[in-house]
């Protein structure tokens, strides 16, 4: 969808003793907005500044409704302008119409705005959107955000973040989409409350959606122990022959490494003294997450669903990092045999094995 704007002329006639003057009114008007997008009117004007009109938006179909009416002033030049919020409209056709002003009589061939209103449709661009991030989540530290766009495309998809204060925390930026429009984001948060996401395309505003956190951080983390920088992402697709690889440039300090949701995946994470880390714990409906301390080097994921029969596009959130990218050349340093350290292992595991191990030397030497 493209933002059409149509040049709209309010023609006034003021009828005087002997001659007639003529009044213009020239605006410019979207003849589209999306819900929740305003409708923004500018125009100029040759009626003498300090003169004031009230513009009415009016619902059309299926029956006339008065939604709001607003009152501008021409200024010096006769520039002048109004915007109405679409927030909370239905879709549908919209009217904009100026009413006559007793000082200024429309003539009997004017183009006047009540016989002839100027049209604007209001459309719904949310049913583009599906959301696969839970709408309330637990506090973490972070607000996973996931979906999928039907007409996004490869083309990326905006995000703006406003935090339940009001100011902005993260955006307006870009993300990646795979071919599917699929994208996936892990932004900073640091209270609970409703975070307002918005999302817009190259072809203009398309919804916002609310996200609830819940709850509050057990403690307060160190500056030192908590990522920081904008979140980087990259996807690649990924199964169990074929999983994907990435290579990742950190910055010192705590790096924060996490999937998409949507499928079950497992994530094993290289780090820089070549100690792998496997999570697979989240299921298909959170992320998986690995956060290791880093030096500045480079450190290597590998991701791949946990079901055989399962594929698909995962993307990988980075946080704390120069930068994120493919790398298949990364296969190497997770071949069978070269992973030095295991992945979380129970330490009660390991002290029940090691006892059970020097019983069995005891009763060999019996």
């Amino acid at each position: 969808m493209t933002m059409k704007k149509i040049a709209c002329v309010f023609l006034l006639c003021c009828v005087l003793i002997g001659s007639a003057s003529a009044y213009l009114i020239n605006c410019e008007c979207p003849t589209e907005v999306a819900v929740g997008a305003p409708i923004e009117i500018t125009g100029t004007s040759n009626i003498p500044a300090g003169v004031s009109f009230e513009i009415i938006l009016y619902k059309a179909r299926p029956s006339v409704r008065e939604i709001e009416r607003k009152t501008f002033t021409i200024q010096d030049g006769g520039a002048w302008s109004v915007t109405f919020q679409t927030t909370g409209l239905e879709k549908g056709e919209y009217n904009l119409q100026i009413p006559e002003k007793l000082a200024y009589p429309f003539g009997s061939a004017a183009d006047t705005t009540v016989e002839k209103p100027k049209v604007i449709q209001i459309i719904d661009r949310s049913t583009e959107l599906t959301i696969s991030s839970p709408m309330v989540q637990n506090y973490d530290g972070e607000l996973e955000i996931a979906g999928k766009g039907s007409l996004l495309g490869d083309r990326g998809v905006q995000i703006t973040v406003t935090a339940p204060s009001g100011s902005i925390v993260y955006g307006p930026t870009y993300i990646q989409t795979d071919a599917n429009g699929a994208f996936s984001a892990a932004v900073p948060v640091t209270a609970s409350g409703t975070y307002k996401v918005r999302f817009a395309d190259a072809t203009g505003y398309i919804s916002t959606f609310d996200f609830t956190i819940r709850g509050t951080a057990e403690t307060t983390p160190t500056a030192t122990a908590t990522p920081s920088g904008p979140v980087l992402t990259t996807w690649a697709t990924a199964s169990r022959d074929a999983p994907a690889y990435f290579a990742v440039d950190t910055k010192a300090g705590s790096v924060t490494i996490a999937t998409s949701t949507g499928i079950d995946w497992i994530i094993e994470v290289r780090d820089e003294d070549g100690v792998i880390i496997r999570k697979n714990d989240q299921g298909s409906l959170n992320p998986e997450t690995v956060t290791l301390t880093a030096r500045g080097g480079t450190v290597y994921a590998k991701v791949y669903p946990s079901s055989s029969t399962d594929s698909g596009t995962v993307t990988i959130s980075v946080q704390n990092a120069d930068g994120v990218a493919v790398n298949t050349a990364a296969e190497a340093g997770f071949e069978e045999g070269t992973t030095p350290a295991a992945t979380q292992a129970s330490p009660l595991f390991a002290a029940v094995f090691c006892a059970a191990a020097l019983l069995l030397v005891a009763r060999i030497r019996r």
